[in-house]
């Protein structure tokens, strides 16, 4: 029988990398939920936790860009120039009548972009065995016929939560239920392939790290997309989820690694979090806007916020490539 020791249950890529800090996250889960009664207390709350949750691992991805740029894995374009872009490309959205619809759009390239990070997670694990080609095949669909369901789940769930109302800038989808279980079969037939080549691979090798890695992606992104009673909860779930195994990834490709010019140095560190919190402190939700300024700041608080978030996810498929990582 396959022993886990203790020793090697809680090390640090067990815990982090794999589960994303899953310890530290569900109690705090519950008492989060307990403390501030999300439905009675309206989105305040649940954005600036959010904020507060998912800074950092932003921060880390330019860290992490910085390093590639300077090592000539990634092109210069893909800083400065590409976030400006994104600004750009809000604003001219906005000027057009359709920013609630660039919103969308971004926060679901956001859940696509929770999905296939573990994803990768799963990839980089596997690269260090050796991998036959039907099982890198075989989990490659294993992981990826449920994104469909997931992600369509999350706006699905929204749209049911919110009763069809846009809200802070998101414009839910109700689709219709045939298709929504239709790709619920196709979830459920992919979480059951997945498990078997794993289980069986786990007991052969002796190995359960890539068992745990699928058990977390689905367990965690069920929970937090597609379950209607605990939507704002389950989210905030899978938002710490997120940044805790993505900001304990690039720790271990970054230890050895820093940032060697000025420039990276002043826009990864004391800059990038100046910025931040800038935008954060002027972010538009309710009554914190900054008074006799509130047309100005709240616009360029958005638009650069979400540029941000944009640019995460356009230059996160680029970080992660294999020349990258080697």
């Amino acid at each position: 029988m396959y022993a886990l020791t203790s020793k090697k249950l809680f090390n640090f890529e067990i815990q982090f990398v794999i589960l994303g800090g899953l310890f530290l996250i569900i109690p705090f889960i519950f008492f989060y939920d307990g403390l501030f009664n999300l439905k009675k207390e309206g989105i305040s709350w649940y954005f600036w936790t959010n904020a507060l949750v998912s800074s950092p691992h932003v921060h880390a991805t330019y860290v992490r860009l910085q390093g590639e740029i300077s090592s000539k894995h990634v092109s210069f374009f893909w800083g400065v120039p590409a976030y400006l872009l994104c600004a750009i490309l809000l604003w001219y959205f906005y000027q057009k009548g359709l920013y609630v619809e660039a919103i969308t759009f971004i926060n679901v390239w956001q859940s696509y972009h929770y999905l296939r990070q573990t994803y990768g997670v799963h990839r980089y694990f596997i690269k260090k065995e050796n991998e036959e080609l039907n099982y890198k095949r075989m989990m490659f669909w294993a992981f990826h016929l449920p994104m469909p369901y997931l992600i369509l789940g999350r706006w699905h769930t929204l749209h049911q939560a919110w009763g069809g109302r846009v809200y802070n800038y998101l414009k839910p989808v109700l689709f219709p239920e045939f298709l929504m279980n239709f790709l619920f079969v196709i979830f459920i037939l992919a979480v059951f392939l997945g498990l078997i080549i794993e289980i069986k691979r786990s007991l052969k090798l002796q190995k359960f790290e890539n068992l745990l890695i699928f058990v977390a992606f689905i367990g965690i992104h069920y929970y937090g997309f597609v379950m209607l009673k605990h939507f704002h909860r389950g989210f905030l779930a899978v938002t710490l989820f997120h940044a805790v195994q993505y900001l304990a990834f690039v720790w271990i490709f970054e230890k050895k690694r820093r940032a060697n010019t000025f420039f990276g140095k002043m826009f990864t560190q004391k800059f990038a979090v100046f910025f931040l919190c800038l935008l954060i402190w002027a972010y538009p939700v309710e009554n914190y806007a900054i008074p006799y300024f509130d047309y100005y700041i709240d616009n360029f608080a958005l638009f650069m916020l979400w540029a941000i978030s944009l640019h995460h996810y356009m230059v996160d498929g680029l970080i992660w490539k294999q020349k990258a990582i080697g």
